[in-house]
């Protein structure tokens, strides 16, 4: 652990933020007349809905302080992180810490300042530009959605698919073949569903967003109905590739840690 390396990443990722404010001012300067204008539309819009301009300015005041506050809370964990694992990080280059701290200021869920943190922590460690990507995702989802993805990235880590479940799902999806053989397991569309994480109506808005960003995918149940368990589920859910790389990143220095 060494001092020198948290001052390093907290001062760089300052710097980032200090440097995008004031390319910020720049641009306010420029836009003036715009600028001026879009507040007047704004505030008459706050009228017809019964916002004082008064309280309008308050609120402006106080987002731009809880976005600080966001940020500060987000860096302080991950210094608990690299403290924890005892460390040596490098700063993350400007291309990504600056959308990172602008997304990650806007989070208004404490449960998810963790994740935040372990995705910014992975990549002073170790910086690749899907991290981007990553950060892109976070910032659309919640909670909600955070805990159905590590419910499914357990389920596909607990079966023998390991991370290449969708091989063998896309095998059988594209019709390769009626059967796939995989570690020396025998795999079809009848008997897949049973590794798959179950759907659940519960979580149907999470999974349909989840799925739109590409994050989750379904595998329709295709035994019999004669031939079906009780309560088995008609539809299983599983990480796409891109989904299951983004869980690895966020829940790597948890599996390093044997918890």
């Amino acid at each position: 652990m060494k001092v020198k390396d948290n001052k390093l990443l907290i001062n760089n990722l300052n710097d980032n933020m200090v440097a995008n404010n004031n390319q910020i001012l720049a641009n306010n300067q420029v836009s003036i007349e715009t600028r001026g204008a879009m507040d007047a539309l704004f505030e008459n819009i706050l009228e017809l809905i019964c916002m004082p301009k008064e309280k309008f300015r308050q609120i402006k005041s106080g987002l731009i302080a809880k976005q600080i506050e966001n940020c500060q809370k987000i860096l302080l964990r991950a210094k608990d992180i690299k403290d924890k694992f005892g460390m040596d990080i490098t700063p993350p280059p400007l291309k990504f810490s600056i959308p990172f701290m602008k997304q990650a200021a806007c989070e208004h869920e404490e449960e998810m300042y963790d994740i935040w943190a372990k995705l910014l922590i992975e990549a002073a460690n170790k910086y690749n530009p899907i991290q981007l990507q990553y950060a892109d995702i976070l910032s659309k989802i919640s909670s909600n959605e955070a805990k159905l993805l590590k419910k499914i990235y357990k389920k596909q880590q607990d079966t023998v698919f390991l991370s290449n479940v969708w091989l063998v799902v896309n095998q059988l999806s594209m019709g390769y073949g009626k059967t796939v053989y995989y570690k020396g397991n025998k795999f079809n569309k009848e008997n897949l569903i049973d590794i798959l994480y179950p759907y659940s109506d519960k979580e149907n808005i999470s999974i349909i967003l989840l799925e739109k960003l590409g994050i989750i995918s379904k595998f329709f149940n295709q035994r019999l109905s004669s031939d079906r368990k009780l309560d088995e589920p008609g539809i299983g859910l599983y990480l796409t590739e891109f989904g299951y790389s983004m869980l690895d990143c966020l829940e790597k220095h948890k599996k390093e840690s044997g918890k």
